[in-house]
């Protein structure tokens, strides 16, 4: 029986990587960056993580899907307002239109070829503008009243508020499991999904309406969440839930295409 621990039994995972500049001698270069606390959680759940960053190429992205299991899409700043029809916010920032381009392709191609894909943070709101649907561009300003999602000076680890779990969609039913209806979650988002896209269920909603989690049920395997649970698998069972469903669907996958399931 293949396990985490079983090394030769581990499941590929792209995960998607932003850029930033790294300084050096004459200079600063571009460099692909991802936090080690996603790949992390994805070896701890079994996964072997394939760490992709833009530019988009079209070519590599297809002959990278054939071969992972599955897919993560990373937190990270905000998705360009004109992706979905909008004009800028003064808040809006940390646009990088080389990793729109990579994490909308990434988005679609897994939605249209039913490739496991676990969305955080940025992640889901990727998945929700690849479906159609615009953001709350400023949690803040747009709805007065509203929890303070951003977390700013918090540990990545802190809790930030609760979220409600939805019983009868299959994550909801999963968290619920091991952390019951309401669990505590961390926050570093300013924007949210202003809606849960055609075709999806939403699973975890805040106390002040946000959508935190949502999942799409007539796939493989294609769920997100708004809160990071990379930051805290070590010691949060629904967190490691995640990730474990996430490599599960991937293996599964894996074992389909090649005909040993």
């Amino acid at each position: 029986m293949g396990g985490q621990n079983d090394r030769e039994d581990l499941v590929p995972i792209l995960v998607a990587a932003g850029s930033q500049m790294d300084a050096v001698a004459d200079g600063a270069i571009r460099a692909v960056h991802v936090r080690t606390s996603y790949t992390g959680a994805v070896r701890a759940a079994g996964g072997l993580p394939i760490t992709y960053g833009p530019p988009a190429d079209q070519l590599a992205l297809d002959a990278l899907l054939a071969q992972v299991g599955g897919v993560l899409l990373t937190g990270g700043g905000d998705v360009a307002p004109a992706r979905y029809g909008e004009t800028a916010h003064a808040s809006v920032g940390g646009v990088d239109e080389a990793r729109d381009d990579l994490d909308l392709a990434l988005a679609r191609a897994c939605l249209e070829r039913d490739v496991p894909v676990l969305g955080i943070c940025r992640g889901l709101q990727i998945l929700a503008v690849a479906e159609g649907v615009p953001l709350i561009q400023d949690i803040a300003s747009s709805l007065p009243g509203a929890l303070r999602h951003e977390g700013r000076g918090a540990r990545r680890e802190d809790d930030a508020h609760s979220v409600r779990l939805v019983a009868g969609v299959p994550t909801g039913d999963l968290l619920r499991a091991v952390g019951g209806p309401e669990i505590a979650v961390n926050s570093f988002h300013h924007q949210a999904a202003r809606a849960v896209p055609s075709g999806w269920s939403a699973f975890a909603w805040a106390p002040d309406g946000i959508l935190e989690g949502m999942e799409r049920t007539d796939r493989a395997f294609a769920v997100a969440v708004q809160w990071h649970p990379e930051d805290r698998f070590a010691r949060h069972a629904p967190e490691r839930e995640l990730f474990a469903a996430l490599v599960g669907a991937s293996r599964r996958r894996l074992a389909t295409r090649a005909g040993v399931a």
